[in-house]
């Protein structure tokens, strides 16, 4: 069962978020932010891992009309890391995406059957007129399919216990069916302890104040349209009136 986390300071309900997270120094995923025109959070370097959180949870974050999902492809490829990018929808629907340099390794959605701009046309189909598993791991499903890459890319360590397989428990949280009791913030907190990703992209509301259990104002730089200071509130109160609060349909 997910661990509940009714008790946690970082727990927060009917919230929506976004953010990606980003294998690479620092300095260079800022870089890229600001190129991008990205519109959020920089926090700080974490290991080997930078968290960039979107101040539109549910829409456009950067240049070009992108959404979190296409910002972590651009970055995983311009840097050649790896990045995965989560969207809480109100506590409600989680969606993951994994990718590797230029390589998308998967995505997850805990609600597919609401997801109306996958599009299997043009997919290869085996001998039985399925859509091949490999093929539909970028457009979605059950997304257990991607449990076993998502714990490589991660470098994801076995616990002590030798009957413990991170890949398999991963895949078990997936596809776990929520209680009443349970929110979706409940299963991504247990996703990004297994992955060992910094969690507190669920407390991120709270920005720009300190996140609970996260890092301090001070440790965390705010990005307008990829600006900083005068310029980036200016540019950014320009760029709000533009930009999409919510997914553009397929």
């Amino acid at each position: 069962m997910i661990p509940m986390g009714a008790s946690d300071p970082d727990k927060l309900v009917g919230e929506s978020y976004s953010g990606v997270y980003v294998a690479s120094a620092r300095d260079a995923v800022g870089a890229c932010l600001v190129a991008a025109r990205f519109t959020g959070f920089l926090g700080p370097q974490e290991d080997h891992w930078v968290l960039a959180v979107a101040k539109n949870a549910r829409g456009t974050v950067a240049a070009g009309k992108r959404t979190i999902d296409a910002l972590a492809r651009d970055l995983a490829s311009d840097l050649g890391a790896v990045a995965i990018a989560v969207e809480m929808d109100r506590d409600k629907r989680l969606r993951l995406w994994g990718y590797e340099g230029g390589d998308a390794i998967g995505r997850f959605d805990s609600a597919p059957e609401d997801d109306e701009d996958i599009d299997v046309r043009g997919i290869p189909l085996d001998e039985f007129g399925e859509p091949l598993p490999e093929a539909m791991l970028a457009l979605g499903g059950s997304g257990s399919e991607c449990a076993a890459e998502l714990v490589r890319i991660c470098g994801a360590q076995a616990p002590d216990d030798p009957e413990s397989d991170p890949a398999e428990d991963l895949e078990e949280l997936l596809d776990e069916e929520l209680t009443e009791s349970e929110s979706e913030s409940d299963r991504l907190r247990a996703v990004l302890r297994l992955l060992a990703l910094p969690t507190w992209l669920i407390a991120s509301a709270s920005l720009p104040k300190r996140v609970p259990g996260g890092p301090s104002a001070e440790q965390v730089l705010h990005l307008r349209t990829g600006r900083t200071g005068f310029a980036g509130l200016t540019l950014g109160a320009l760029s709000e009136r533009t930009r999409r609060k919510f997914k553009p349909d397929a």
